[in-house]
């Protein structure tokens, strides 16, 4: 591949090396615009966790974090497009999910009414 650009660039000079790196660039684009921002995706997954949180909260009760956490990840991964399932880990919804709860908690204590059915 190196080989067929070098000989066009040696035959067209600079009008390929410019094209080639236009296209270049626009390539780049096209795949970053395809490929879904992680910072979009946990701006969308925030009120989501928050409600899978409560959720879990409300159905397994106290002293059984690792069930609550468990069934909030696999609602999650449940959601998900496809693709995102293989940019995304559970590891990485844990730690969302973990981030969740402890927002989730504050809210709690400030109303209480956020837990009841």
């Amino acid at each position: 591949m190196i080989d067929i650009l070098l000989k066009i660039c040696g035959i067209f000079g600079p009008i390929a090396i410019t094209a080639l790196s236009v296209v270049m660039v626009l390539q780049r684009r096209k795949r970053a615009k395809a490929e879904p921002s992680l910072d979009a995706v946990e701006d969308w997954l925030a009120p989501v966790l928050f409600d899978l949180v409560t959720q879990a909260e409300q159905t397994y009760g106290g002293g059984v974090g690792r069930r609550k956490l468990a069934s909030v990840v696999t609602k999650v991964i449940a959601l998900l497009p496809d693709d995102l399932k293989r940019i995304i880990n559970s590891v990485w919804i844990c730690a969302r999910a973990e981030k969740a709860l402890a927002s989730a908690k504050v809210l709690w204590a400030e109303n209480p009414a956020l837990l009841c059915n």
